[in-house]
């Protein structure tokens, strides 16, 4: 059986490693001392459902990676000095799975000297709650592609019926479809302030997104056939997870770094010959909103 490591305790972490521990061992790897203090004491909680605690291992972040598969749950700007530290595999066959918003990572994945590599995007509604309990509050699936090597390095994920996960043959649309609901939903709900759902219910709000989804379909050349179709996968997602303040939104408001640079950052390195000035207007609003928040946490620290 293929042991399992995750990376990150955060709403993603949690979950898999909650669900993942019903089926088999699995190890979490946490950064803060605090969190891990509190997870080996009380295990994971989902709301509303039940207590995980046998079959969990909870590492602290800077142990060896020591799994045959090690799912990477942490957010985009932790990825660099993390895989400075894991660019080599602990054994020659060792897998990593990417589950990271944006398209940032790639580049970053191009330089890890590992043969098995996977990116997979999460459809679950999934928020932390607390640092030892999560809300599963929309159960979807998880889609996952081969960057390179053997698809059956993941098939152990592929055997859990909760996680619903689906191997696609071309993981580039994937992350092209999940980066437009990113580039979209989360810096306008994050520079207005509202939820996920508000930006499709506002006539205006839902105009702004519109302008955004055609400028950044431009510079991914979608065909007009397809983008109607690629709108209305937005909106639903949009309406999905209604409710839902985005990621970045969260980020803001904690004085944490979002991943605005691996997801309109991205867009923009990309394809720096066409023009983006809603883009570019959404990006530097939202670095601007960062430096701000900071600003304002350390004056108050003070």
């Amino acid at each position: 059986m293929t042991s399992i490591g995750v990376i990150g305790a955060g709403a993603i972490g949690m979950l898999l490693a909650s669900v993942i521990s019903q089926y088999q061992a699995v190890s979490l790897y946490v950064r803060r001392e605090e969190q891990r203090a509190l997870l080996i004491q009380n295990g994971i909680t989902q709301l509303d459902e039940a207590n995980y605690k046998q079959g969990i291992q909870i590492k602290p972040a800077a142990s060896p990676w020591e799994e045959e598969l090690m799912i990477i749950a942490v957010k985009q700007p932790a990825l660099p000095a993390l895989l400075k530290e894991h660019a080599v595999p602990r054994h020659p066959e060792q897998a990593i799975v990417f589950l990271q918003n944006g398209m940032g990572h790639l580049p970053l994945m191009k330089a890890l000297d590992y043969q098995h590599l996977f990116v997979g995007i999460v459809e679950h509604g999934v928020r932390k709650v607390q640092d030892d309990v999560i809300d599963w509050n929309g159960k979807g699936q998880i889609k996952m592609g081969v960057f390179k090597g053997d698809s059956d390095k993941v098939s152990r994920l592929c055997q859990i019926p909760s996680l619903n996960v689906q191997l696609v043959k071309d993981w580039q649309p994937l992350l092209e479809d999940k980066l437009l609901v990113n580039a979209i939903i989360n810096p306008l709900t994050a520079l207005y302030k509202i939820t996920n759902g508000e930006v499709f219910e506002n006539p205006f709000f839902r105009s702004a997104a519109h302008s955004i989804f055609l400028e950044l379909a431009d510079a991914l050349t979608i065909p007009d056939s397809l983008r109607k179709e690629k709108w209305n996968y937005i909106e639903l997602v949009g309406q999905a997870t209604a409710k839902n303040r985005s990621s970045m939104l969260q980020d803001l408001d904690a004085n944490r770094k979002t991943e605005i640079d691996a997801i309109l950052g991205y867009m923009m390195t990309q394809h720096p010959s066409l023009p983006k000035p809603l883009t570019s207007f959404l990006y530097h609003s939202i670095k601007g909103l960062e430096g701000v928040r900071s600003v304002n946490a350390n004056f108050k620290e003070e």
